[in-house]
């Protein structure tokens, strides 16, 4: 998981307790290495996104290409899902496919469909309403 809090800071580990019905969660950083340097509690009011990604390795910057890519990913299923553009508070735009968006929420998952670059590494991400400037539905996918 990569969580990316208010402050624009990163934070790359894992949680055993990640539910976005709950206040908070408990969280352990890891550095390059893979060992585990701290392990704070994020309240769910302080962080923008969660990414559930494939390697902490990925260069955000220089992202792969095709050839390039150690994987393709797979499509998630589109039975009733929602078709989105998401345009994110740190300047980025995904697009992808939700199953639960509801603007009145604390927030949502969205299965990235594009950019393709970004789905490589991107499995799925959990955006609150902090993290997030604007949504656009599409026609159902």
């Amino acid at each position: 998981m990569v969580v990316l809090t208010e402050d624009g800071a990163r934070h790359h580990g894992f949680s055993h307790d990640f539910v976005p019905g709950k206040e908070a969660f408990h969280f352990c950083e890891v550095d390059a290495s893979g060992d585990v340097v701290d392990t704070p509690t994020f309240a769910l009011v302080q962080v923008q996104a969660v990414f559930f990604v494939r390697d902490f390795g990925f260069d955000r910057e220089r992202r792969y290409t095709e050839e390039q890519a150690p994987f393709e990913p797979s499509p998630p299923p589109t039975a009733g899902a929602k078709r989105l553009r998401v345009e994110c508070a740190w300047g980025e735009t995904l697009e992808g496919l939700t199953y639960g968006y509801d603007p009145e929420r604390k927030g949502f998952f969205l299965f990235p469909t594009a950019p393709k670059d970004r789905t490589y590494n991107l499995e799925r991400a959990y955006l609150t309403r902090r993290g997030v400037s604007e949504v656009e539905l599409s026609p159902a996918a």
